[in-house]
Protein backbone atom coordinates (compact mmCIF):
# COMPACT_ATOMS: atom_id res chain seq x y z
CA UNK A 1 0.00 0.00 0.00
CA UNK A 2 2.87 2.36 0.78
CA UNK A 3 4.28 1.76 -2.69
CA UNK A 4 0.99 2.90 -4.19
CA UNK A 5 0.96 6.00 -1.99
CA UNK A 6 4.58 6.80 -2.87
CA UNK A 7 3.84 6.34 -6.58
CA UNK A 8 0.81 8.63 -6.29
CA UNK A 9 2.87 11.31 -4.52
CA UNK A 10 5.60 11.03 -7.19
CA UNK A 11 3.05 11.40 -9.99
CA UNK A 12 1.08 14.19 -8.30
CA UNK A 13 3.42 16.13 -5.99
CA UNK A 14 1.01 19.08 -5.77
CA UNK A 15 -1.77 16.85 -4.42
CA UNK A 16 -1.42 18.08 -0.84
CA UNK A 17 -0.65 21.71 -1.65
CA UNK A 18 -2.95 22.74 -4.46
CA UNK A 19 -6.62 22.53 -5.18
CA UNK A 20 -7.77 21.66 -8.66
CA UNK A 21 -10.99 20.07 -9.77
CA UNK A 22 -12.99 19.35 -12.85
CA UNK A 23 -16.70 19.57 -12.00
CA UNK A 24 -19.12 16.91 -13.19
CA UNK A 25 -21.32 19.67 -14.55
CA UNK A 26 -20.59 23.34 -14.90
CA UNK A 27 -23.20 25.48 -13.22
CA UNK A 28 -23.86 28.80 -14.86
CA UNK A 29 -26.45 30.24 -12.53
CA UNK A 30 -28.43 32.16 -15.16
CA UNK A 31 -28.68 29.18 -17.52
CA UNK A 32 -29.70 26.83 -14.72
CA UNK A 33 -32.28 29.25 -13.38
CA UNK A 34 -33.81 29.92 -16.81
CA UNK A 35 -33.90 26.29 -17.91
CA UNK A 36 -35.15 25.22 -14.48
CA UNK A 37 -37.97 27.75 -14.71
CA UNK A 38 -38.92 26.37 -18.12
CA UNK A 39 -38.91 22.81 -16.75
CA UNK A 40 -40.98 23.86 -13.74
CA UNK A 41 -43.53 25.55 -16.03
CA UNK A 42 -43.71 22.37 -18.12
CA UNK A 43 -44.22 20.31 -14.97
CA UNK A 44 -47.04 22.62 -13.84
CA UNK A 45 -48.75 22.31 -17.23
CA UNK A 46 -48.29 18.54 -17.14
CA UNK A 47 -49.71 18.41 -13.62
CA UNK A 48 -52.79 20.40 -14.61
CA UNK A 49 -53.45 18.26 -17.67
CA UNK A 50 -52.92 14.99 -15.76
CA UNK A 51 -55.17 16.22 -12.96
CA UNK A 52 -57.91 17.11 -15.46
CA UNK A 53 -57.50 13.73 -17.15
CA UNK A 54 -57.73 11.82 -13.86
CA UNK A 55 -60.62 13.99 -12.69
CA UNK A 56 -62.62 13.24 -15.82
CA UNK A 57 -61.93 9.51 -15.35
CA UNK A 58 -62.92 9.63 -11.68
CA UNK A 59 -66.14 11.59 -12.34
CA UNK A 60 -67.48 8.61 -14.22
CA UNK A 61 -68.12 7.06 -10.81
CA UNK A 62 -71.01 9.14 -9.32
CA UNK A 63 -70.56 7.72 -5.79
CA UNK A 64 -67.61 9.96 -4.91
CA UNK A 65 -67.87 13.55 -3.65
CA UNK A 66 -66.27 16.36 -5.64
CA UNK A 67 -63.69 17.14 -2.90
CA UNK A 68 -62.61 13.51 -2.76
CA UNK A 69 -62.32 13.42 -6.54
CA UNK A 70 -60.13 16.54 -6.52
CA UNK A 71 -57.81 15.09 -3.87
CA UNK A 72 -57.54 11.73 -5.59
CA UNK A 73 -56.87 13.32 -8.99
CA UNK A 74 -54.16 15.56 -7.47
CA UNK A 75 -52.56 12.58 -5.74
CA UNK A 76 -52.41 10.54 -8.93
CA UNK A 77 -51.15 13.49 -10.98
CA UNK A 78 -48.40 14.24 -8.43
CA UNK A 79 -47.30 10.62 -8.49
CA UNK A 80 -47.04 10.63 -12.28
CA UNK A 81 -45.27 13.99 -12.44
CA UNK A 82 -42.70 13.00 -9.79
CA UNK A 83 -41.70 10.04 -11.96
CA UNK A 84 -41.20 12.20 -15.07
CA UNK A 85 -37.78 12.97 -16.50
CA UNK A 86 -38.36 16.71 -16.17
CA UNK A 87 -39.03 16.39 -12.42
CA UNK A 88 -35.85 14.36 -12.00
CA UNK A 89 -33.85 16.98 -13.93
CA UNK A 90 -35.19 19.81 -11.78
CA UNK A 91 -34.45 17.85 -8.60
CA UNK A 92 -30.91 17.09 -9.79
CA UNK A 93 -30.26 20.74 -10.67
CA UNK A 94 -31.49 22.01 -7.33
CA UNK A 95 -29.43 19.31 -5.61
CA UNK A 96 -26.28 20.40 -7.48
CA UNK A 97 -26.91 24.03 -6.64
CA UNK A 98 -27.42 23.22 -2.95
CA UNK A 99 -24.31 21.05 -2.90
CA UNK A 100 -22.30 23.85 -4.50
CA UNK A 101 -23.57 26.33 -1.92
CA UNK A 102 -22.65 24.01 0.97
CA UNK A 103 -19.19 23.43 -0.51
CA UNK A 104 -18.59 27.17 -0.82
CA UNK A 105 -19.72 27.84 2.75
CA UNK A 106 -17.48 25.09 4.15
CA UNK A 107 -14.56 26.43 2.13
CA UNK A 108 -15.28 29.97 3.39
CA UNK A 109 -15.39 28.76 7.01
CA UNK A 110 -12.15 26.82 6.56
CA UNK A 111 -10.45 29.90 5.13
CA UNK A 112 -11.79 32.07 7.97
CA UNK A 113 -10.33 29.76 10.62
CA UNK A 114 -7.24 29.01 8.48
CA UNK A 115 -7.94 25.30 8.26
CA UNK A 116 -6.42 23.73 5.16
CA UNK A 117 -8.88 21.32 3.56
CA UNK A 118 -9.18 19.32 0.37
CA UNK A 119 -12.59 18.63 -1.16
CA UNK A 120 -13.14 15.32 -2.94
CA UNK A 121 -16.30 14.22 -4.71
CA UNK A 122 -16.11 10.58 -5.76
CA UNK A 123 -19.39 8.81 -6.53
CA UNK A 124 -21.56 11.83 -5.71
CA UNK A 125 -20.38 11.99 -2.09
CA UNK A 126 -18.40 14.98 -0.88
CA UNK A 127 -15.44 14.30 1.38
CA UNK A 128 -13.51 16.98 3.22
CA UNK A 129 -9.99 16.08 4.20
CA UNK A 130 -7.88 18.12 6.56
CA UNK A 131 -4.43 18.68 5.19
CA UNK A 132 -1.76 18.59 7.82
Amino acid sequence: MEDLEDKCMEDYPELLTSQSAIPDQLLHHDDVRISSQILIEELEKGFKSKKAEYLSDLKKNPKNKDEELQKEAEKQAKTDIKKSREAQLVAARFSLAAEDKVRKEIKKAAEKFKIPIKIFKPNNVIFYALIS
